[in-house]
């Protein structure tokens, strides 16, 4: 199983950049905007992030995410969802760019 930081964070913003392009999970989307670091913050908080993204029903639970990674060979890391929530956040403000372009025609 690999982990390397180096690769997780890119691929979890890539991830987090598809998620919010395609989503209609306007809840989601709030909570990812609005997050905000604390040197605090906890691999399980991030993880209840991430899950409440790809999950909104609720129907997984965290052994379910793990796994998942874990059958791709790879580890869920603390700097795969930070590059998620980076990359929500990337594309939440380049969509609101892109509304007030929009506005100025």
């Amino acid at each position: 199983m690999t982990a390397d930081s180096d690769e997780e964070y890119p691929l979890g913003f890539n991830a987090g950049q598809a998620w919010a392009e395609a989503t209609d999970d306007q809840g989601a989307v709030e909570n990812i905007e609005t997050f905000t670091y604390d040197a605090g913050i906890s691999f399980d908080e991030l993880l209840a992030l991430y899950k409440r993204c790809i999950d909104p029903e609720g129907n997984l639970v965290e052994d379910d995410i793990l796994d998942g990674f874990e059958a791709d060979g790879r580890m869920l890391t603390s700097e795969y969802l930070f590059g998620f929530i980076d990359g929500v956040q990337a594309a939440i403000k380049a969509a609101k760019g892109q509304l007030g372009d929009d506005r100025a025609d």
